[in-house]
């Protein structure tokens, strides 16, 4: 079993620490609870999972400094940090400073759309390059974390995105060219396009042209009857097509006659390709078709279970499997689709039909100007992935688009407002906040961050080797006191373990007992607070220490579309016990 789950490791890891329950886990890898948790011992799962257990310094009086944003802090929050210093004098100082789908959310994957929550990081997923094509690749990570707040939606009839507001959206200008944005910024681009298609040349099948269209045929109006493939039609001009293609193929057939007046075309068992099926991924795979297999594909739907339209193709089939697949294809051939739609039959006999329109064109017509736009309250999980390109091809209520995938603000890797520091005057600025930071607290324990990593993750982005790039203590020009832990846990003078992070779950409490051990994390600007759980041996409590930025930048704007408002204060352990300071405002 162990076996088994080693290709899931940085997922069961990731999950684990995200506050996820054995069971759960277990759930989605189709498993048992006992075989997860004995992996996870097999692993070491604290070693595993980045976890420092630090208690080389004194514990009975810690000033945690919650999450600054420099250069976009609160003006005040070094000289209150300086304040607390002299009221409470810390033995320790730690820093725990420092987007995604819905797990309905699909991306495009070898397989097929896929749901976000399937994910397992062992997929390669569309990633879409700025020249319009399309490559399938491994995913650099995979993101998996808790969300309160709201998902903002964009929504008209051929469009649909609904992600958190800082997941950028990519659009392209007038000019053609690409953006990414995030999704709360829609100023001022509001007439550019959403892209909703690329292509992706697999090369070749084996299939040849003829056997495509017979294939298209035999899924629409073809049954096998004992071994024997049979049509029967009501129209000439499909026998007429049957007819040809079966000749084009050298394949031999008879003739039936039907009372009714149908043309039916019957195959012997013995002389039945293999390429028949009802089930088009049965023998192709989208990602290994040419593009030119792919238009073969698509021209021939019109004559079987397709009717043609001034745009294109309309597609309908009553195996959901066929739509879908058709769908990978055009959104990959160059060509873009409008949602799939189910049809339900009066006759309770008669299966729900799905139907796609494919319409043949190149132009992107899709725009957020005329969309409707709706804050939706949501608490769950929240999902994405990572690939090189930094976009990929998603799909929601049943419409395809191209969106970016999760990502200092200039930094980031979606546009950067204008209005804001250069990545190089923000790194100087800040370099600035974190001197007085240094003279205050000249040894401190910081959590990284998704802020904070950020010039790791470009370097990696674009090939550099992490030996070429300087220290977190260099960038800032800090001295040796300040030491960087992805997490840590250290223990109190009371003798229990306390789990520090810059944040991996909204819900606190929930942390705290998947860990069993206390719990203190920033991340969620909004988020401040003490709660307790119990169990028959302790007490244990999880704090939510709040931010110290800058409201009112405009690095954080998007904190304008939720109604929760960040809190300006931080936490401190002071004897064991949780202590909470609001910031005079």
């Amino acid at each position: 079993m162990a076996g088994k789950l080693s290709q899931y490791k940085e997922y069961i890891i990731q999950s684990k620490a995200l506050g996820h329950g054995s069971r759960k886990i277990a759930k989605e890898l189709g498993v048992g609870k006992t075989s997860i948790n004995d992996y996870l011992r097999s692993l070491s799962f604290v070693q595993e999972a980045d976890i420092d257990v630090d208690n080389t310094q004194d514990n009975s009086r810690i000033l945690f400094i919650s999450d600054l944003h420099a250069p976009y802090q609160h003006a005040g929050a070094v000289e209150w940090l300086a304040m607390l210093k002299d009221k409470y004098n810390p033995t320790r100082v730690i820093s725990v400073g420092d987007e995604c789908f819905p797990p309905e959310a699909e991306v495009l994957t070898d397989k097929g759309f896929v749901k976000f929550e399937h994910i397992t990081g062992e997929e390669s997923v569309a990633a879409w390059y700025e020249d319009g094509t399309i490559n399938f690749e491994k995913p650099e990570r995979v993101v998996v974390k808790e969300y309160e707040g709201s998902l903002l939606q964009f929504k008209q009839s051929n469009m649909v995105s609904r992600t958190t507001p800082k997941h950028n959206l990519v659009k392209i200008d007038r000019d053609g060219v690409v953006h990414r944005r995030e999704a709360w910024d829609v100023k001022g681009s509001e007439a550019w396009y959403i892209p909703r298609f690329g292509a992706q040349n697999g090369g070749s099948i084996s299939l040849t042209d003829t056997q495509i269209q017979l294939l298209v045929a035999f899924q629409a109006d073809g049954t096998f009857t004992k071994g024997a493939a049979r049509f029967s039609f009501s129209k000439q001009r499909k026998f007429d097509r049957l007819t040809t293609l079966l000749d084009s193929a050298g394949i031999s057939f008879n003739l039936h006659n039907v009372k009714r007046g149908d043309f039916q075309v019957y195959i012997e068992k013995d002389n039945v390709p293999k390429y028949f099926t009802k089930q088009f991924d049965d023998v192709m795979s989208f990602t290994e078709m040419s593009l030119y297999q792919k238009t073969l594909f698509l021209d021939e739907l019109q004559f079987w279970d397709g009717t043609k339209t001034s745009v294109g193709t309309k597609y309908t089939s009553i195996n959901r499997s066929n739509v879908d697949f058709v769908q990978a294809v055009a959104c990959t051939s160059g060509v873009y689709t409008g949602k799939i739609i189910s049809h339900k039959r009066e006759n309770k006999n008669h299966n729900t039909a799905f139907g796609i329109n494919i319409k043949i064109g190149t132009k992107q017509k899709t725009t957020l100007k005329t969309a409707t736009i709706e804050d939706i309250p949501y608490s769950g999980m929240v999902y994405c992935v990572t690939v090189k390109s930094g976009m990929i091809v998603v799909r929601q209520d049943g419409h395809v688009s191209i969106s970016g995938n999760c990502d200092k603000h200039s930094l980031s890797y979606h546009d950067s407002n204008p209005d804001l520091y250069s990545a190089g005057h923000e790194l100087l600025a800040a370099r600035k906040v974190m001197k007085q930071l240094h003279d205050l607290f000249p040894v401190m324990d910081i959590m990284e961050s998704n802020h904070g990593s950020l010039h790791l993750r470009k370097a990696l982005t674009h090939g550099i080797p992490q030996a070429y790039i300087k220290s977190y203590n260099d960038i800032l020009e800090v001295g040796k006191g300040w030491t960087w832990h992805h997490d840590m846990i250290i223990t109190l003078p009371n003798g229990q373990d306390c789990y520090i992070t810059h944040g991996k779950n909204a819900n606190g409490l929930r942390l705290s007992q998947n860990m069993g051990m206390n719990v203190v994390q920033g991340h969620h600007h909004s988020e401040f607070g003490v709660g307790y759980w119990s169990n028959p041996r302790n007490l244990y409590f999880a704090m939510a220490v709040g931010c110290l930025i800058d409201d009112k930048s405009l690095a954080m704007r998007y904190n304008k579309l939720t109604m929760k408002r960040p809190i300006i204060g931080t936490g401190l352990i002071i004897d064991s016990k949780p202590v909470l300071e609001v910031m005079p405002l």
